[in-house]
């Protein structure tokens, strides 16, 4: 009963992605000779029941709620994402691959062939051998299918590494008792383990340490990250500015959200969030804090600003006025004796 609980919450939360282990696991079921063995027993058909029973009254209510749910659920996990590419997010088949390789899983993705083996070779009854085969069935099969479809997304593979990193640990955890089953002296066992120990962690120590201080740097470079500084920084020096919007030149900037909510709960601030394509309903008289040059250019292509405040890239503008065309500012600046010479022009008499 408890996989049964654990596969109708994974289809409660990720819908079909939380139910593709499915069909690998009666994979293993049947090669392991086990499936007319649980076809027998009585509790699977009440957990059978009991999953598709919360699965389709969850849709069916969610239906009657909001209608036209199934729809999009239709046209967006069963067909929209496996067979068309949604909102640009193609890449090439072997993209996934590439990107345990280079960053996602690495450099265990290199020992995890190993520790299959080290716990392959183990007798076949044990729990590390099925362990072995099982995660290499789950892996190949879950790459497989977000390989094949055609929108792929940095995350589809998340739920691959807890079963490759356990499978890793406890290879390298065969090999270090092998290690230790060595007939050496203690002193030389003990630079053994720790040779071992420097030479599986150190490399991957370092890139985590690297990647930290990028991540950690990155708070006062990306524009992005920048607007909880800008925040901040205004309830500082200008307390009295309560009432603002942020801006954005992009479409969708959660980082940008997630501060603007920050500031409504802890602030108690009245921020409004906007972004390019609502870019044209900024209004005078309205604060406007953006960061990097390209919020601030959209913003002041359009009005006529008064700066409030500077912090590092970003900036809190007051929009005082509307710029004018440069075809109207162009009119302004023609001298008036240009218009009374044209008049003159045209009032002449022909000869």
């Amino acid at each position: 009963m408890g996989f049964a609980t654990a596969i109708a919450l994974a289809a409660l939360t990720k819908g079909v992605a939380g139910l593709f282990w499915l069909p690998p696991l009666v994979f293993y079921t049947v090669w392991r000779r086990r499936l007319f063995w649980l076809l027998r027993r009585r509790e699977v058909y009440v957990a059978m029941i009991a999953v598709i029973a919360v699965i389709a009254s969850y849709y069916i209510a969610r239906e009657q709620y909001n209608p036209g749910y199934w729809r999009a659920v239709s046209d967006n996990e069963l067909g929209g994402r496996l067979l068309g590419t949604l909102d640009n997010h193609s890449h090439p088949w072997y993209w996934f691959i590439q990107n345990l390789y280079d960053r996602r899983f690495a450099p265990w993705l290199l020992a995890l062939p190993f520790g299959l083996f080290m716990l392959g070779i183990q007798p076949r009854e044990t729990l590390s051998h099925k362990l072995a085969w099982l995660v290499a069935l789950l892996f190949v099969f879950h790459i497989t299918i977000i390989s094949t479809a055609k929108t792929k997304l940095v995350w589809y593979d998340a739920p691959v590494f807890p079963l490759a990193s356990l499978v890793v640990g406890l290879g390298f955890g065969r090999a270090a008792e092998v290690l230790l089953r060595q007939q050496v002296t203690p002193w030389r066992r003990t630079c053994l383990v720790l040779l071992f120990i420097a030479a599986l962690f150190f490399y991957p120590v370092q890139r985590i340490v690297d990647k930290l201080n990028y991540l950690h740097s990155l708070r006062f470079t990306d524009n992005n990250l920048q607007h909880g500084f800008q925040i901040k920084a205004l309830r500082e020096q200008v307390p009295q500015a309560t009432k603002y919007t942020v801006f954005s030149d992009q479409n969708y900037e959660p980082t940008m959200t997630f501060y603007a909510i920050g500031a409504r709960k802890d602030y108690g601030h009245d921020v409004t969030i906007k972004y390019r394509s609502e870019g044209y309903t900024l209004h005078v008289g309205e604060l406007v804090l953006v960061c990097g040059e390209s919020d601030r250019a959209f913003v002041q292509d359009r009005f006529e600003t008064i700066p409030v405040l500077r912090e590092n890239n970003c900036a809190a503008l007051y929009l005082q006025a509307v710029k004018k065309p440069e075809s109207e500012k162009l009119k302004e600046k023609k001298p008036k004796g240009a218009e009374k010479s044209k008049a003159a022009k045209e009032k002449k008499p022909k000869n």
